[in-house]
């Protein structure tokens, strides 16, 4: 077959996700110049006919059919439109040329001479009205529906991994414009699929990162990287800073000629951020070691110094080159080396931490005393490295007093702190007038039991109460001699209420108790009895009774306000009917039995 020289315009190049999926496809993918000679193949070519692309590239087509088929198919042709059809690419071209795809049945030559017969497909391909040339598809009828299926999985997972990633992803053109972007870049940049394609990247990054990425894509293109990675920022479309950690990847043509750039391109600003707060913790805690007045020191496993603050080679007189291959021995006073060595091996074997008082040899012999915390730091359950912080104590008796002037004033200082929360949580959790508990912890016990009720199925009951005519003794006698009738009112509630029992007031003249795993009849009989309590008592200007509302917990009550609402209506119930009795939410009594 003569070899037609190879035409390597950029015209033939194909996408690199589509020349994989048509690679991976079953069928024979061919593309021709306008005169049938082969320009490009897909990777079914070898396993169906044995050719390798190479060896078909810059042939023409029609050397791979039967002779007498083209003869056959020419005559058949010239016939059925009325004029000579040529034997040759003429007659296999001749309607997709008229701008019909043609689709019929054919015999090609494998590369071993063994017929290969296929459904085969030629559709021309026009540029600006010009016929640049054909693509050529020859498909095993058999097997055309699961390549088709196949091609169509290919392409929707394809589809799905870029639409679905949380991560942004985006192809850009060689030039900087974006070409295709998934939903998670759009979403973090704030702009359409079509607001970005009207830009490049260099449109919507921090002028300050605009260099290095051009300096970035440039290298990619010259072949000096294939990928690189790098943290930028990008400007949101209101025009806020997001950082991002990038992967780039330059992807080629056959050619070498780069095609496009595959953009992975993951938000970090939260990241960043916290990176940021480490970083600025880091050199304020490098600051306040260095400059803190205590003598610092890290020593490793086996005793060795690592690293010491200014404080240390100031008291000890070396300088931080002379640390590196020091001893933390060295510096012990030989009577005091033992006992540190023994805090040190109990430090090895878990102990958290230990107080120390050494005596300390300066570089030019002199003696200082220290005392100090040492504590042990481990990695992956191993000792790794000890720290101590220590103080020149040598004036100890001065030291001293101030340390316990100090603990004293701390110690005191507690003290009246605990008694000052202690007060403010009984203020914040009782009623100041009667000593109850307030209606806040009224609801947060009522919320607690509502919930124990629902889960195991106790019973749950609730009395609410009100002073009969109240606010007209308020009227005759004075608020100050109504507050005294609150407090009274209060000192039974407790006498007669049992130790489970939870009695707060509710507000103004109200109370309520919340009786947990007590059923119906036995919170009425306990409202009758409180209510006896209260008209039985000697009261200093005129006689004082309560109205008494009963309620309990049914299934359909989820909600312990449905409780609270119930035992309300119960109550206003009983003022209605006279004052100074006990109803249930529906009019219910107490059976004369239960009583």
């Amino acid at each position: 077959m003569p070899t037609i020289p190879i035409d390597t315009s950029p015209a033939w190049e194909i996408d690199v996700w589509a020349r994989n999926v048509l690679d991976a496809t079953d069928f024979v993918a061919i593309a021709t110049d306008a005169a049938g000679v082969i320009r490009w193949c897909g990777g079914a070519l070898r396993r169906h006919l044995g050719y390798h692309a190479d060896e078909l590239i810059g042939r023409a087509f029609v050397h791979l059919s039967e002779p007498g088929e083209l003869e056959r198919r020419a005559e058949s042709l010239s016939s059925e439109l009325g004029r000579r059809v040529e034997v040759g690419w003429e007659a296999m071209s001749v309607r997709a040329q008229d701008g019909q795809p043609e689709e019929f049945d054919w015999i090609i030559r494998s590369r071993g001479g063994k017929p290969f017969a296929a459904l085969l497909t030629v559709t021309a391909v026009r540029e600006d009205d010009e016929l640049t040339g054909f693509t050529v598809v020859a498909r095993d009828p058999k097997g055309l529906l699961q390549v088709e299926q196949a091609l169509q999985e290919s392409e929707e997972r394809f589809r799905g991994a870029f639409e679905h990633s949380p991560v942004g992803m985006a192809l850009v053109s060689p030039d900087g414009r974006w070409l295709q972007t998934n939903p998670a870049l759009c979403r973090m940049l704030g702009y359409t699929e079509a607001e970005l394609r009207r830009r490049t990247f260099s449109d919507i990054s921090h002028p300050d990162d605009v260099g290095v990425s051009v300096t970035r894509v440039c290298e990619l293109l010259s072949g000096a990287r294939s990928e690189y990675q790098l943290r930028k920022r990008y400007l949101h479309k209101n025009r806020r800073v997001v950082w991002s950690d990038l992967n780039v990847s330059l992807v080629r043509g056959r050619d070498g000629r780069p095609l496009h750039i595959v953009a992975q391109i993951l938000d970090v600003t939260a990241q960043h951020r916290a990176e940021e707060a480490l970083r600025e913790s880091e050199e304020r805690f490098r600051d306040l070691f260095e400059n803190a007045s205590d003598m610092i020191q890290c020593a490793d496993a086996s005793g060795h110094l690592l690293y010491v603050n200014r404080a240390w080679c100031d008291k000890l007189g070396y300088g931080e080159r002379d640390v590196q291959s020091l001893a933390q021995d060295r510096i012990i006073h030989p009577d005091d080396i033992e006992r540190c060595r023994g805090l040190f091996n109990r430090l090895m074997n878990g102990e958290p931490c230990g107080t120390v008082e050494a005596r300390f040899v300066t570089r030019d012999g002199r003696v200082i005393v220290v005392e100090g915390n040492v504590s042990c730091c481990m990695r992956d359950g191993k000792p790794a490295l000890t720290r101590g912080i220590f103080r020149d104590v040598t004036e100890r008796r001065g030291t001293e007093r101030l340390l316990d002037d100090y603990r004293r004033n701390l110690e005191d200082a507690n003290r009246r702190l605990a008694a000052a929360n202690a007060r403010l949580e009984e203020l914040a959790t009782t009623d100041a007038l009667t000593g109850l508990k307030n209606r806040m912890v009224l609801q947060q016990q009522l919320d607690e039991e509502h919930r124990r009720t629902l889960r195991y199925d106790d019973p749950l009951s609730l009395v609410l109460l009100d002073v009969d005519h109240f606010k007209s003794f308020n009227d005759t006698f004075g608020h100050p001699a109504g507050d005294e009738v609150l407090k009274q009112l209060a000192r039974l509630l407790r006498e007669t209420a049992r130790t489970t029992d939870i009695v707060a007031r509710f507000g103004g003249e109200e109370f309520a108790i919340l009786l947990p795993r007590t059923d119906y009849d036995g919170a009425f009989q306990l409202a009758e009895r409180f209510r006896l309590a209260i008209a039985s008592s000697s009261w200093e200007r005129r006689p004082v009774t309560a109205s008494f509302g009963v309620a309990t917990c049914l299934p359909e009550m989820t909600d312990p306000s449905a409780l609270v609402s119930a035992a309300d209506t119960a109550m206003y119930r009983a003022k209605q009917l006279g004052r100074n009795r006990v109803e249930g939410p529906h009019g219910k009594e107490l059976s004369l039995a239960a009583m």
